[in-house]
């Protein structure tokens, strides 16, 4: 059910597209009338056989760059058909994401040595940003590649971060880290700004977004390149927790220098400071200087996870309880809110009985009747509501829609838990999921639902293993509609009665609003957005 990611396969020689130079270029002069629908294997092929032809420099980097633009339009295709899909993931979609993965990094190979052969020739007219410029071409595929291996969630295959390190060495060997490129359009790069671009990637710990997201965060990042530095020594590293170090020739990823063994002296240890990043981004986004425009352009949920996650400040793991043990759980506001229903209404009066005086502001029957409840309520002339003496709005006889589908309970194994969160894993579940989804822990002895989170996903090898960030120990059901308007209330969740889980895109801060619970009904308004995701939005509950 659950895909992890397999290292690049060898194309078969008899499946080629062509076998000489000529053969080639008819390739080429073909391409464009490919259909953009197709799968990117044909392209994979097309760039081994072409590193296997040892084509003369000058056709091989035009061939590169031909290719390079139609697996762009390629890629661009495929995106906008798999951005909206849940994990797990299909087999075939599974399979288009590995192929494009591999046809990257085949291509930043293709550069790569293509780099290290312009390295050596003299005859070019300025070899040596026609060298740092096959570089950076390298190390952009390589950033396309990183952000395909985070939207499938797994860890990337073994060899990935030591070719990015070999490519990191050779750059800076030559001195190209810092060569000025023309990029066209007005706009320069150097190949050490995409090299950090992506080990601030890595930290940002992009599996806590959606595929969206991540490259809405890759967008953004790109801005601030330039205020972190990569040093070869740490004399003058102040104890920072900004600092990760990554070593020359091994097939790790940057870690954080406060847990790694740094006692040894290593020549090819390097150290990437990125706490002025950090205190750039927080200035632009906050100070709102006068060129920070290009700050706007990523929305408040997402920038606070990605600063918390660059500023170092989820170590939650050192304190938390590692006995494992098994739960039942709720995937999708959906399924909570069915789970309320069947566990917590009151049984339905029988029809011989006389009906019972309703008091103001009170519904008895949760989940059962709702048409005539909220008739009677609407009839009412005056209702008693907390703090507020407007009347209900609704005059006319409500219909509520009911949730349809039916209440799916699936089985966790919890791996490690606090106060905060939990690690759970699953091996199968009914529900396709998402980062950003709403999760309930059902307490079986309580009958109650811890609400939670899904803000971390890994894809391991026939299991998921999702980070829970809990928000509320204890929920129940409620309904909520605007005030003085004529509307179908909709079913929500209410936290602790301080704040309010609601289908996403129903509603906005500033909203009034009456909430109406098993034992009150209220008017108030919605105040702060505490989250905002594709499935819920949860508010705070202002008077």
């Amino acid at each position: 059910m659950f895909h992890e990611l397999t290292p690049p396969q060898q194309i078969a020689t008899s499946q080629l597209p062509f076998f000489n130079i000529k053969g080639m270029n008819q390739w080429l002069e073909e391409m464009p009338f490919i259909d953009i629908s197709v799968n990117c294997s044909e392209i994979l092929a097309a760039l081994q056989a072409i590193k296997s032809l040892k084509a003369p420099l000058k056709a091989h980097i035009t061939a590169l760059d031909k290719i390079n633009i139609l697996l762009n339009c390629k890629v661009t295709h495929f995106n906008e058909s798999y951005w909206h899909e849940k994990l797990p993931y299909s087999q075939e979609l599974h399979n288009n994401l590995e192929i494009i993965i591999s046809t990257y990094l085949e291509l930043a190979d293709n550069y790569f040595q293509l780099a290290k052969s312009s390295a050596h020739r003299r005859f070019l007219f300025t070899p040596k940003k026609k060298t740092a410029f096959l570089i950076y071409k390298a190390l952009f595929a390589i950033n396309q590649a990183f952000l395909k291996i985070a939207s499938c969630y797994s860890a990337p295959t073994s060899g990935f971060w030591k070719g990015i390190f070999l490519i990191y060495e050779f750059a800076e060997k030559h001195s190209l880290l810092e060569v000025e490129i023309d990029l066209g359009k007005n706009k320069t790069g150097t190949v050490i700004e995409l090299y950090k671009l992506i080990l601030l990637l890595q930290l940002s710990n992009l599996r806590q977004f959606r595929p969206r997201e991540q490259y809405a965060i890759y967008e953004f990042l790109q801005h601030y390149t330039a205020f972190s530095y990569i040093n070869v020594h740490n004399d003058n590293i102040i104890e920072n927790p900004r600092v990760s170090v990554f070593s020359l020739g091994s097939d790790h990823p940057p870690t954080l220098l406060r847990f790694s063994n740094n006692q040894q002296a290593d020549n090819n240890k390097r150290y990437f400071l990125f706490a002025d990043t950090v205190n750039k981004i927080f200035s632009e986004r906050f100070m709102a200087e006068h060129h920070a425009k290009k700050a706007i352009n990523i929305n408040n949920t997402i920038f606070f996870r990605t600063y918390k996650a660059l500023y170092t400040t989820h170590f939650r793991q050192l304190r938390r309880d590692t006995a494992p043990y098994c739960v039942v759980g709720l995937i999708g506001l959906n399924n909570i809110l069915n789970y309320h229903i069947e566990n917590f209404s009151e049984k339905k009066p029988t029809a011989k009985a006389a009906p019972a005086k309703i008091k103001p502001g009170v519904i008895h029957e949760i989940g059962t009747d709702y048409e005539n409840k909220y008739f009677e309520i609407a009839k009412m002339d005056e209702i008693a509501i907390d703090a507020s003496e407007t009347q209900f709005a609704g005059k006319e006889q409500i219909t509520l829609t009911k949730t349809d589908s039916p209440l799916k309970l699936e089985k966790f194994e919890v791996l490690n838990s606090s106060a905060k969160g939990y690690q759970i894993v699953c091996t199968e579940i009914s529900e396709k999921i998402h980062a950003g989804e709403i999760i309930g822990i059902v307490d079986k002895q309580k009958k109650n639902i811890e609400i939670g989170l899904i803000q971390h996903l890994t894809v391991k090898k026939q299991s998921l293993e999702l980070g829970i960030e809990l928000i509320c120990f204890e929920s129940q059901l409620a309904y909520i509609c605007r005030a003085g308007q004529y509307e179908t209330p909709t079913l929500c969740i209410l936290l602790d009665r301080e704040t309010v889980i609601t289908p996403a895109n129903h509603l906005n801060v500033g909203d009034k609003i009456r909430l109406i619970t098993h034992d009150r009904e209220k008017a108030c308004h919605l105040g702060q957005a505490m989250h905002l995701t594709s499935s819920i939005h949860h508010f705070k509950l202002a008077m």
